[in-house]
C-alpha cells in the first residue's frame, strides 16, 4: 500500500482512496513499469470500470462490504483474488419485484395491515409462486414518508421470486389495488418488459381488456395514464391488438436475456433487416436491430457486447451504448484491511492504445520535455535579446542628446568667459583711472598742506 500523496509515475503499490478522489488521476494511463494501481471506494463507476464487493471493516471494527474498482496505471497489472476461503454456490435466475398497493382501490383498508397476507388472499398465484425472500413493505403517506397504517395511502415493498416463474404474478398486476413492477439489477425497470400506455380508460375497462389479449403481463399505473405490460418480443402484436387503427412502425423481436443497446448518430436512412445484417457483419452475432428512436438512432438487441463502442458504417462512425447506464450515490468510504485481497500478476498483459512499455513512454516524454525546454529557453533567450537591442538603441539616442547639449554649454561658457574678460578690463581700467585720480588729489592736497604749514611757520617767525 501506498499512500495517495506518494502515488505518481514510476511508482509501486497500490492506493486506497475514495472515488472524488480517484477523478483527479483520470483518466486512466500508464505512469510506471511496475504494479501500480488506484483502488477507488464508492458505487459510482470511473470509466465504466467493474465494481466488485470487497471485505473491510468500519471504524467500530465491524466486518462490511464496500463497492471498489481497480484502476491500473502500471504494466503489471493488478488484479483482484477473492482468496482460499470461497466456495461455489449454486444459483437460481431471481427477479425483484416492486410491489405497491393503493389504499383508494382496497375495498377494506384494514384488510392490508399484513400486505403478504392480503396477496395471498386475493392472488391465487402467490400461492404456487415461489417468494424467496420479502423487505422493505412499509405504509407510506402521500409525501412518500413512513407512517402509520391508519394513516397510509399506499404500500410498498419488494419480493425476489424467480424469474421462471414471475409472469403468472406479474399477471396479476392491477387487481385489488395491487400493482407489481419487475426490476433489474439497476433498480429499474425489467428491460425483458415493456409497456402500451393507453389512454382514456380507467382501470375496469384496463382489466377486461387485458383479460382479452394473450400474453399480457398486467396493468401498470405510470404518472401519465394506465397501461399495458407484455414480455417485449410480444409488444408489436400486442401494440396492433390495442390499437388496430394505429399505422405501427416495423419492430424486431425481443428475444429473452439479449441485452439493450442504443445506436447514435446514424444519418443513414434504412430499415431493420438491413441493419441487423449489417450489424453482424461487424461481428456482432446475433445482434438484433428493434426499432428507430428518433430520427437517427436505433434500439439494438443482442446478447453479448458490440466489438466496439464506435464502429464505422457507410463511411461515417456511429455511437454504441448500453441502454439505462447506472446511476447511483457514492456512499461513505470505509476501512479497508490489509487482508484484502488486491495483488500483482506478474504477467504482461496487452493494453489498448500505442504499442510499447513505460520505457518507450519515459523517452517519448523526456525528449518532449527536453524540446519544450530548449524551445522554452530560446524563446527567452530571443525576447532578451530584442530587450538588449532596445536598450542599447535607446542609449544610442541619450548619447546623442549629451553631446548636443554638451556642445550648446560649451558655446554658452565661451560666451561667458567672453563677457567675464570683457568686463573685468573694463573694470580694471576703471580703477587704475580712479586710483590716478586719488593719488593726484592727494598729492594736490599734500602740497597745499606743506605750502600752508610754510606760511604759518613764517609768520610766526620774529620780525628783525
Amino acid at each position: 500500500m501506498i499512500s495517495v500523496e506518494s502515488f505518481g509515475p514510476d511508482c509501486k503499490g497500490i492506493a486506497v482512496m475514495h472515488t472524488e478522489s480517484a477523478m483527479k488521476f483520470l483518466p486512466v494511463k500508464r505512469l510506471s513499469s511496475e504494479s501500480l494501481a488506484i483502488i477507488s471506494v464508492g458505487s459510482k463507476p470511473l470509466n465504466d470500470s467493474m465494481i466488485r464487493m470487497a471485505p473491510a471493516n468500519n471504524a467500530k471494527g465491524e466486518p462490511i462490504l464496500v463497492p471498489i474498482s481497480i484502476h491500473n496505471y502500471g504494466d503489471i497489472p493488478v488484479t483482484f483474488q477473492e482468496g482460499d476461503i470461497k466456495a461455489v454456490l449454486p444459483t437460481q435466475e431471481a427477479m425483484v419485484i416492486e410491489v405497491t398497493i393503493l389504499k383508494s382501490e382496497v375495498e377494506n383498508w384494514e384488510d392490508v395491515k399484513s400486505p403478504l397476507v392480503y396477496m395471498g388472499k386475493k392472488i391465487v398465484e402467490t400461492k404456487t409462486t415461489k417468494v424467496l425472500s420479502t423487505w422493505a413493505i412499509k405504509a407510506y403517506s402521500d409525501q412518500r414518508k413512513p407512517v402509520d397504517h391508519a394513516k397510509a395511502e399506499y404500500i410498498h415493498g419488494y419480493m425476489r421470486v424467480l424469474e421462471s416463474q414471475a409472469d403468472p404474478l406479474l399477471a396479476r398486476s392491477g387487481w385489488f389495488g395491487i400493482y407489481l413492477v419487475p426490476k433489474n439489477q439497476m433498480k429499474r425497470p425489467h428491460e425483458s418488459c415493456s409497456i402500451v400506455a393507453v389512454p382514456n380508460k380507467n382501470i375496469e375497462q384496463l382489466q377486461a381488456l387485458v383479460q382479452s389479449t394473450k400474453n399480457t403481463l398486467g396493468i401498470v399505473r405510470t404518472s401519465s395514464a394506465l397501461a399495458v405490460r407484455c414480455r417485449r418480443e410480444h409488444i408489436f402484436a400486442i401494440r396492433k391488438r390495442i390499437f388496430p387503427e394505429l399505422p405501427l412502425e416495423e419492430e424486431g423481436v425481443y428475444a429473452p436475456g439479449d441485452k439493450l443497446f442504443v445506436l447514435k448518430h446514424l444519418e443513414q436512412h434504412t430499415n431493420m433487416i438491413e441493419l441487423t445484417q449489417a450489424l453482424r457483419t461487424l461481428g456482432w452475432n446475433d445482434a438484433k436491430a428493434l426499432k428507430p428512436l428518433g430520427p437517427n438512432a436505433w434500439s439494438i438487441a443482442a446478447p453479448g457486447e458490440p466489438p466496439s463502442s464506435h464502429v464505422c458504417l457507410n463511411g461515417c462512425f456511429v455511437v454504441i451504448v448500453a441502454q439505462g447506464r447506472p446511476t447511483t450515490t457514492i456512499k461513505p468510504m470505509q476501512s479497508i484491511p490489509a487482508t484484502a485481497a488486491f495483488v500483482g500478476d506478474k504477467t504482461q498483459v496487452g493494453v489498448s492504445g500505442p504499442s510499447g512499455n513505460r520505457f518507450d513512454e519515459l523517452k517519448q516524454d523526456l525528449s518532449a520535455q527536453v524540446k519544450q525546454f530548449v524551445e522554452s529557453k530560446m524563446q527567452e533567450s530571443t525576447c532578451e535579446i530584442q530587450a538588449l537591442k532596445q536598450s542599447l538603441s535607446q542609449t544610442n539616442n541619450n548619447i546623442e542628446t549629451l553631446r548636443v547639449a554638451q556642445a550648446k554649454t560649451e558655446i554658452k561658457i565661451g560666451e561667458v568667459e567672453q563677457a567675464v574678460h570683457t568686463t573685468g578690463e573694463s573694470l580694471l581700467s576703471r580703477l587704475n583711472g580712479m586710483f590716478g585720480d586719488l593719488q593726484t588729489n592727494i598729492c594736490q592736497r599734500l602740497d597745499r598742506l606743506e605750502t600752508q604749514q610754510a606760511e604759518d611757520r613764517d609768520a610766526k617767525r620774529p620780525k628783525i
